[in-house]
């Protein structure tokens, strides 16, 4: 939700400010400016978030909120970072001043973050401003930090579904561990159920409280709380005095609720402190981070030496069972934060049980540890970079029983023959739903000629036929594409840089019977695809039945045939024949252009068009606002050589919403009142015009 990463990033604005860094870096002011606009937006995002989901326009502005507050969480971040005194070189204070702030990197760092933080700057007094356009009813912040769990979070014990599939074996082997617990143990079990949202963990809870073993076994001690992001050890205790005494619990300090006879092994493994103090990397990457030292303690204690502390990226000396390691960047949560990670340690290999090995925003790591194929109890390993040298080919995947829903592999071109790709078996990975298969024909790249076609390459890593995302990227000699129209399941493809292939699919996949083609698809994005002259080369049939949105870009040989079920599109830099094609999809209700000169006419069923970047673009052609009776909004941006609204604006009944940007001489001719365009557009209801 908007509304709290707002409040986590004036938070971070404030610490910021705190910690004397905006001083040390000279950006001060910059620093007041961006408060005063992420304050002036939470005045009104409660509002916001209401609207949102009736109004189109306030959706887009809330996205656009939501990217740069992103944007300038990690711009924060890397300040942060930068002032740790591991990387000033000073021994006080990270903030203190020192000779090294005048070296030539921290002199470059200062420039290439600065402008990013003058831009979003910029972005977010835009969108500050832009709040006034929507009528948004305003409140009074009081900014404290909250104890009460968000509704939308809060879990109870009562199973919703009447029925939940495939989750007894997950459930027994918990049950079978709680029965094991008896008093002589000692301490406090925790046994923690670990995956990403979505997966179904407060619903395997669920089933692990009813379970009448359990409820048997632990009679009237089962005590069901809900522990919020915004951890309260009060608020965790009283829930916990109230399950117990079925009485409300008023006591507001710890050591009235700690005296209370309930059992002191409970306040001992609860710490009210936060739970991370620092996280950072050194200048070559390497993992830094320290825990609370008491919330450490309780950590270890859970989980034992199955997950380890990685102290400056060695991790040779690590237990023989560590099982799990996460090597990932968070926006909010930032549990363990890789900037600009360029390799992995060495060393993985000797990690014999390792399970889970996850890494995730490395856009810089260009090579595996050698022999990870040794670690044959690898269950989830969601990125693979293959290289032509021994350790690091495919091969290394060919006998992990890999069971995970993502996986990315890398380095194609270094494949070294059609069987080191087949022995991935990728269709054995039933669990496999997004799949990301890319190649590096730069120069840069360490590309050897070793005679394996990219088809060939694609054809023999045939995934399972669950597959629902998939991925293919930057092989520019690829001709022809495998069956992928076939994927019963398929419903998001994205093809990028493949500057040789002119069909989706061709004649020989089907046999010369009737086209079924992506039957499942919704979404499908074709980006830098030079010679892409058509979808189907044989079109007609049962072709794309549910494909919902489109992402065209750069691709100007492309037409379109009719598609009934497209209902957004988003166009980027194409030549006229595409833009007439649009015609065909009749269902179209939004349309985004990016660059060029053409518009499509003919689109009764358009809602939303969106024009932005379109330079060459003079005027609006009298014909093409004729036909758009459905027009509900009309946004157009960053065209600067438009000189006029088209008479046809006058007619557009249900144009509720105008927004014009970085368009000086529509502005000007756009003015309330003194503009000469103005009489055209004074009927529309709502207009932002800047």
């Amino acid at each position: 939700m908007a509304e709290a990463l707002l409040g986590v990033v004036l938070e971070n604005l404030s610490s910021f400010v705190r910690d004397e860094l905006a001083t040390f870096w000279g950006v001060t002011g910059e620093i007041q400016r961006l408060t005063n606009s992420l304050e002036l937006i939470q005045a009104v995002i409660v509002d916001a978030e209401k609207k949102e989901i009736t109004e189109e326009s306030i959706k887009i502005w809330l996205q656009q909120l939501k990217d740069a507050a992103h944007v300038l969480d990690d711009i924060l971040d890397e300040y942060s970072i930068r002032s740790l005194p591991h990387n000033s070189g000073s021994s006080s204070q990270a903030h203190s001043f020192s000779l090294s702030s005048i070296k030539p990197n921290n002199i470059r760092f200062r420039y290439r973050i600065g402008k990013r933080l003058k831009d979003i700057t910029q972005r977010l007094d835009q969108i500050a401003k832009q709040r006034k356009n929507y009528d948004f009813v305003e409140r009074k912040v009081i900014r404290e930090r909250s104890i009460q769990v968000p509704e939308w979070r809060q879990t109870s014990s009562i199973i919703a579904q009447p029925q939940i599939y495939g989750r007894d074996g997950d459930k027994d082997k918990i049950v079978e561990l709680l029965l094991r617990q008896t008093p002589e143990c000692g301490g406090l079990s925790v046994y923690p159920i670990v995956g990403l949202g979505g997966l179904g963990k407060t619903t395997l809870a669920q089933l692990v409280f009813n379970d009448p073993r359990v409820i048997n076994h632990f009679g009237t001690l089962r005590i069901w709380v809900c522990v919020s992001d915004d951890f309260s050890v009060i608020r965790i205790l009283q829930s916990i005095m109230v399950a117990i005494t079925k009485q409300e619990c008023n006591i507001k300090d710890l050591d009235p609720l700690q005296n209370i006879d309930v059992g002191n092994e409970i306040w001992n493994e609860l710490y009210h402190k936060s739970l991370f103090q620092e996280v950072t990397t050194d200048d070559d990457g390497c993992i830094r981070f320290k825990m609370h030292d008491l919330v450490h303690d309780l950590a270890q204690s859970v989980t034992g030496k199955e997950c380890s502390v990685i102290k400056g990226g060695d991790i040779t000396n690590l237990p023989r069972n560590t099982h799990h390691i996460s090597l990932r960047k968070l926006e909010i949560l930032k549990f363990i934060y890789c900037f600009e990670l360029r390799s992995l340690p060495e060393g993985l290999n000797n990690l014999q049980n390792l399970r889970h090995l996850i890494i995730l925003w490395c856009p810089y790591l260009s090579r595996m540890p050698p022999g990870i194929g040794k670690l044959s109890r690898l269950r989830t390993l969601n990125l693979f970079i293959v290289r032509s040298e021994e350790g690091h080919s495919l091969k290394e995947l060919h006998h992990l029983n890999l069971c995970q829903r993502e996986l990315s592999i890398k380095g194609l071109e270094c494949v070294g023959s059609v069987d080191e790709a087949k022995g991935v078996n990728l269709i054995g990975i039933k669990e496999l739903r997004v799949l990301s298969l890319s190649w590096d024909n730069s120069e840069e790249s360490e590309i050897k000629a070793v005679g394996v076609d990219a088809e060939q390459v694609i054809e023999a890593l045939q995934p399972f036929s669950n597959l629902k995302n998939l991925k293919l990227q930057d092989c520019s000699n690829c001709v022809q594409l495998p069956a992928l129209g076939k994927l019963p399941s398929l419903e998001t493809l994205s093809i990028v840089n493949m500057a040789c292939v002119e069909y989706l699919d061709d004649d020989e996949c089907y046999d010369g019977v009737e086209v079924k083609a992506f039957i499942s698809l919704k979404t499908l994005e074709l980006y830098g695809m030079p010679k892409l002259e058509r979808l189907l080369k044989r079109e007609g049939g049962e072709m794309f039945p549910h494909l919902h949105i489109l992402y065209i870009s750069s691709c100007p040989k492309l037409t379109l045939s009719c598609l009934p079920s497209v209902e957004e599109l988003n166009l980027g830099y194409s030549k006229e024949e595409l833009v007439k094609s649009i015609s065909n999809l009749h269902g179209l209700k939004w349309l985004n252009i990016t660059g060029g000169s053409n518009l499509p006419t003919q689109l009764p069923a358009l809602e939303i068009l969106v024009l932005n970047g379109c330079d060459e673009l003079e005027c609006i052609p009298e014909q093409v606002l004729e036909a758009l009776n459905s027009l509900r909004t009309l946004r157009i941006s960053k065209c600067r050589a438009l000189k006029c609204l088209p008479e046809a604006i006058q007619h557009l009944t249900s144009l509720e919403c105008l927004i014009i940007r970085d368009c000086p001489i529509l502005e000007e001719r756009c003015k309330e009142g003194s503009g000469e365009d103005w009489h055209k557009i004074q009927h529309i209801p709502k207009i932002n015009i800047e």
